[in-house]
């Protein structure tokens, strides 16, 4: 039977002597107030409560702690409690069988407790920026953790137990310490978003290609060097972030990705792109700015559904004559890049309202173009012949005045 205890008196935290504290079966208690240094045993079973004091975490002579198992959030970080010194959790935290988020970011602990697979409910569980250094086998337990945060952790590998995690949908392991993923990634059939940003894994195990909700895969700044071909298989796929990578070249197989939407690989080491990127039907985003591509495939002209196309910086030197086929395309940037003329096609393009072609230097005329709305061609030194029309581009709404840069000898083929 549930004691009838409402409030607790305002008094009690300078209670500095108190050692023993039961609110066991107070089921209408809902609050309680900041606890005395002194408590070494705290029982709160079979309460109403729902959120905890912060001082529960600064409890240093705590020998036993007894928490509401109906608590849904407990919210440990360094950032929203004043917990960072905090460097262990007992035993007892694991019995809440009804928590659904745990987060101890920013704070100093080491390790979980085997126990942690006991919290069945648990669906969110953070301890980004922690000193952990690993993970237990146990954490496979958690059958509806949907996200797992572990950015910036010193965590080195993953128990292969993590590939029981069916309900997980997001792992984040950016800036981690992380070296490798084990095979039963590939198990985890519910993830759609995969961070390993600034990571120093250089290769993905095979079986990533059995992830078949995955929407994101982020190795942006990682030491990644090569993709498996498997990655082809990654059916729901809509964004491949390779950006500031160590990553080479890219499977024949990135053809198969039918619902890529966005790639980028910009101040990648990729130097060539295949020919199968003719086959993505969904992409809107190509971004290999700043990399070492020096061409494009011909087949980079069945992109039917590519709006934006950003080659700024990069060693390409040239379009194919396919680029006039990108009917969705509405953005092109060549700033930077050692082009000496755009193909005669590009006329064709004929929702391409964004032309970037700043210090273009190389570039010494510029074909017919659709009705571009947008034209900066600042510091194209070598520019001398636009075959547009000044009344075309007029009518394009290009405004005249960002030609002012060019040589006066600048000539235009009268329409």
């Amino acid at each position: 039977m549930g004691v009838c205890l409402v409030d607790i008196p305002s008094y009690f935290p300078c209670l500095d002597e108190l050692s023993y504290l039961n609110l066991t079966d107070c089921t209408t208690l809902k609050y309680v107030p900041e606890m005395p240094s002194s408590i070494e045993y705290l029982h709160l079973d079979s309460t109403a409560i729902e959120e905890l004091p912060s001082s529960v975490c600064s409890l240093e002579k705590i020998r036993c702690l007894e928490l509401p198992k109906n608590i849904p959030v407990l919210d440990l970080s360094g950032a929203a409690t004043t917990c960072k010194n905090l460097v262990s959790l007992p035993e007892t935290i694991c019995k809440l069988k009804s928590l659904k988020r745990l987060d101890l970011s920013g704070t100093t602990i080491k390790n979980l407790p085997a126990s942690i697979g006991n919290m069945k409910s648990l669906e969110k569980l953070g301890l980004n920026g922690t000193a952990i250094e690993s993970v237990p086998a146990s954490i496979g337990d958690l059958k509806s953790l949907e996200k797992l945060d572990l950015s910036g952790t010193t965590i080195k590998s993953l128990p292969a137990s993590i590939g029981n995690l069916k309900s997980l949908k997001k792992l984040d392991l950016s800036g981690s310490a992380i070296e490798s993923l084990p095979a039963s990634i590939g198990n985890l059939e519910s993830l759609e978003k995969l961070d390993l940003t600034g990571t120093t894994i250089k290769s993905l195990p095979a079986s990533i290609g059995n992830l078949k909700s995955l929407k994101k895969l982020d190795l942006c700044g990682s030491a990644i060097e090569s993709l498996p071909a498997s990655i082809g298989n990654l059916e729901s796929l809509e964004k491949l972030d390779l950006s500031g990578s160590a990553i080479e070249s890219l499977p024949a197989r990135i053809g198969n990705l039918k619902s890529l939407e966005k790639l980028d690989p910009s101040g990648s080491a990729i130097e060539s792109l295949p020919a199968s990127i003719g086959n993505l039907k969904s992409l809107e985003k190509l971004d290999p700015s700043g990399s070492a591509i020096e061409s494009l495939p011909a087949s980079i002209g069945n992109l039917e559904s590519l709006e934006k196309l950003d080659l700024s910086r990069s060693a390409i030197e040239s379009l194919p004559a396919s680029i006039g086929n990108l009917k969705s395309l509405e953005k092109l940037d060549l700033s930077g890049t050692a082009n000496k003329c755009l193909p005669a096609s590009i006329k064709e393009a004929s929702r391409l309202i964004c032309l970037r072609l700043t210090n273009c230097r190389s570039l010494e005329s510029l074909p017919e173009l659709p009705g571009v709305r947008w034209l900066q061609a600042h510091g194209c030194t070598s520019l001398n012949k636009v075959l547009s029309s000044k009344i075309a581009l007029t009518l394009g709404g290009m405004n005249i005045k960002i030609l002012k840069d060019f040589k006066s000898n600048l000539h235009f083929q009268i329409a």
